[in-house]
């Protein structure tokens, strides 16, 4: 695996406007309630969101051979987003430690800080990869 400390405090800005499809009510569960829900970012989204933003922080250190892979999550959820803002998500790398890459995010509406976290990424080969999902495969019959 490549050796990630020397871009330790590097920074990614990430956009991503926000659309029906990344509201509450959208999200693709079958709970009625959510329903009638306001039409606002959901967590789910926001996370998904964070995810995609350390990812792109990796793919711009990485070569094309390795892919990362979510592994943990730590998200506050501070302030609803309604359709049509843009969501930036600034990335900070702040470890790396074997496979282990960690993040500290924010995520800003344009109006106001809408959450923040700290998110952690397995680095992980694409042959590797494909062995483990077809050995899994396998097993699943």
């Amino acid at each position: 695996m490549p050796d990630l400390t020397p871009h330790l405090g590097s920074r990614h800005t990430w956009r991503c406007p926000v659309r029906r499809e990344h509201t509450v009510p959208a999200l693709p569960l079958d709970v009625p309630m959510l329903a009638g829900m306001p039409e606002v970012l959901a967590t789910p989204m926001l996370v998904a969101m964070a995810e995609c933003a350390a990812a792109a922080h990796l793919a711009a250190l990485l070569g094309p051979d390795t892919l990362s892979l979510g592994a943990e999550v730590q998200i506050t959820h501070e302030a609803p987003t309604p359709v049509g803002l843009t969501m930036t998500v600034t990335t900070e790398l702040v470890a790396a430690e074997g496979r282990l890459v960690t993040f500290a995010f924010t995520a800003h509406d344009g109006v106001e800080q809408a959450g923040n976290g700290r998110h952690t990424r397995a680095l992980v080969g694409q042959e590797r990869l494909a062995h483990i999902l077809a050995a899994k495969r396998a097993r699943a019959g």
